[in-house]
């Protein structure tokens, strides 16, 4: 009883085990999304520091202009949206729902004790079954 219950749903156990691949899975997947966005960032970045169209592009989005440009503000169109990173929320480690080491113990020590009576009361009705049958064949009456 004790190994099924330990193997099956205790600590090491098989659903124990399944609950962990699937954590796996969800902080591999979230792993991955922020390393693409870590990368997005990087080429913004490096684009910012190095590319002067990006920087001159920027620069007009906060209301600079060159020597020989005029600033020519449009209303009435809808406003461009830019790119909003976001790195979410934490995958937190989640706990692992199984039974007790203790309790798988005890539920073997508890089948292991009902079991031993049962087949020891069982043993006895079975002994008195053949003591009756005995006494019956060689003619006892007592």
């Amino acid at each position: 009883m004790y190994v099924a219950l330990s193997v099956s749903v205790g600590r090491d156990g098989f659903a124990a085990q399944k609950q962990l691949n699937a954590q796996k899975q969800r902080m591999s997947l979230r792993a991955e999304e922020l390393e693409r966005t870590n990368d997005e960032l990087n080429a913004e970045y490096n684009a910012l520091k190095y590319d002067p169209e990006t920087i001159a592009a920027y620069a007009r989005k906060l209301g600079y202009v060159a020597e020989n440009e005029k600033l020519l503000k449009i209303t009435g169109l809808p406003a461009r949206t830019d790119t909003v990173y976001d790195a979410g929320a934490a995958v937190m480690r989640e706990e692992i729902r199984c039974l007790s080491e203790r309790t798988c113990k005890i539920s073997g020590i508890a089948a292991g004790c009902l079991s031993y009576l049962f087949l020891s009361v069982r043993g006895l009705s079975g002994k008195r079954k053949r003591r009756r049958s005995a006494t019956r064949s060689y003619g006892y009456s007592g």
